[in-house]
């Protein structure tokens, strides 16, 4: 072997000791995470919150926004604010508190252009005297003049967790939602109830991965107010509003253009529920600033419908033990009822594809001059399935999301006399509960048809490699052929 090949070969085996070298050792790493809920006798209550975090490369320092600095909404009105500890431990065991200046109290930007909201503040804690090895500790706790909690805690971060601690108490009579069930390490009573898990992997950065791929370190809490907010106001300011947005005496038509009036002209402000307190804004008060979050919305909403004579109310706004929020407004329209979700979930319908064309001879020859041998490949068409296969590793253990879709390609080619199809292609695979796949290229003739088809019917369908390897297999194989019969050869008779 000559002396470059082994050099080669030394620097093949340095670049993947490094690679495994950095999956071993990550960005950063928490060594503690630490948070508890508490309601109190008196209806307060406190949030007590701590982080230890070691920082190992530069590129925790400069890469992650909420690294080299930490951020603390919160609402003056209700909440106080305390920082019982900040301060960095270097790598050489020297301890540098956070200085006075580096605590910076400033509008969240969720509060941008509407007034109502600018009493809200956050607190961005700019850390220093940061480095390689070194570790941040922050703790704080939040006093609140309110017991209601909404909360859904994700315990799997962006890079590793050691320990991480949760501690839920409250008033024996308190009535609480979690989705939380005892497990070792943890335990529950009349009065509260902890979870404590250890050795948290950092979250999947795979592709394609399914929304709720986090739900497994999630634990839900759920303490709040009941609500009575299906009243409706009268806006005087509005009633030109809603009388221009009549149209051809469509009811359906009307209806549907109040709603999308005001999703589409309402600045709408991403502020948490619990920095409200849980409480909303009646509809004429959002009309007048122009602003308010998405139940804001949804009240003004029902209110413009019912001013334009329909029956409009919402539904029971208060987040639900399940974690969804029922942000959604009920009106009647030609006797039927309606309901419009204002926080609307991304659909995903099955996309339908049909191309059926007869292409021009086009190859791209190979070797020689001239070549005996030609590539012919296929032309990409609008909407066509985009998962790329390359993009799927033979090892992973992320769950997989597998988007639908109805893909039939049919094609023509006419060869010149001197070419042939070097050899025809007959192919059909299947994953099992997921979809299949054909593919046929055959010559007749000096005539070459192709045809494609790929079905995956299914909706939100998520592939587990880690429970049903088999089922990832044969996925990521027949994705892998479908992306292959893309292309196919041709050859040139001997003269």
């Amino acid at each position: 072997m000559k002396p470059y090949r082994y050099i080669a070969l030394a620097l093949m085996a340095m670049m993947t000791l490094g690679l495994k070298a950095q999956e071993l050792q990550p960005d950063a790493r928490y060594k503690l995470i630490r948070e508890s809920y508490t309601i109190n006798d008196d209806g307060t209550s406190d949030i007590q919150y701590r982080k230890e975090i070691t920082l190992y490369r530069n590129r925790a320092i400069t890469a992650y926004a909420d690294k080299g600095e930490t951020f603390i909404m919160y609402n003056p009105a209700f909440e106080t604010l305390t920082i019982n500890e900040s301060y960095t431990m270097r790598a050489d065991g020297s301890k540098v508190e956070t200085p006075k200046n580096a605590f910076i109290d400033q509008l969240p930007s969720e509060c941008t252009r509407c007034g109502r909201f600018n009493g809200l503040r956050e607190m961005a804690i700019v850390h220093t005297a940061l480095e390689p090895n070194c570790t941040i500790v922050l703790d704080y706790t939040i006093h609140r003049l309110h017991p209601w909690f909404d909360l859904v805690i994700n315990m799997q971060k962006d890079c590793p967790v050691d320990r991480y601690e949760l501690t839920f108490a409250y008033p024996s009579d308190t009535k609480i939602y979690s989705n939380y069930e005892p497990k070792d390490g943890s335990n529950m009573s009349q009065t509260g109830f902890s979870v404590v898990r250890e050795d948290i992997p950092q979250s999947w950065a795979d592709p394609y991965l399914p929304d709720d791929v986090g739900k497994l370190y999630q634990v839900r809490f759920c303490h709040l107010p009941e609500y009575s907010y299906n009243q409706t106001s009268y806006i005087t300011e509005a009633k030109q509003l809603v009388e221009d947005l009549q149209e051809d005496n469509d009811s359906a038509r009307y209806a549907e253009n109040i709603c999308q009036w005001v999703m589409q002209n309402v600045n709408e402000n991403d502020v948490p529920y619990d920095k409200l307190g849980y409480q909303y804004s009646f509809g004429r008060e959002t009309f007048l600033s122009n602003c308010g979050t998405l139940m804001d919305k949804a009240l003004l909403m029902a209110d413009l419908l019912t001013m334009a004579g329909f029956e409009a109310s919402v539904n029971n706004p208060k987040p639900q033990p399940d974690g969804d929020f029922a942000e959604v407004v009920t009106y009647t329209v030609n006797g039927k009822k309606v309901r419009y979700p204002l926080r609307k979930q991304p659909a995903v319908p099955v996309t339908v594809v049909r191309a059926d064309a007869t292409l021009p001879f086009d190859p791209i020859p190979l070797i020689g001059n001239p070549s005996p041998y030609y590539r012919f490949v296929l032309p990409k068409e609008t909407g066509t399935y985009s998962m790329n296969p390359a993009l799927l590793t033979s090892v992973r253990k992320a769950p997989l999301a597998v988007a639908p879709i109805d893909e039939v390609e049919t094609y023509t080619i006419y060869l010149p006399p001197e070419m042939e199809l070097v050899k025809p292609v007959k192919l059909r695979l299947k994953a099992t509960g997921v979809g299949d796949m054909q593919v046929t290229i055959r010559q007749s003739g000096k005539k070459v048809t192709v045809v494609r088809k790929l079905r995956i019917m299914g909706d939100n369908i998520v592939i587990d490699p880690v429970r049903s390897p088999e089922t990832y297999k044969e996925f990521r194989t027949m994705l892998a052929e479908w992306e292959s019969s893309k292309q196919f050869y041709i050859q040139r008779h001997n003269q």
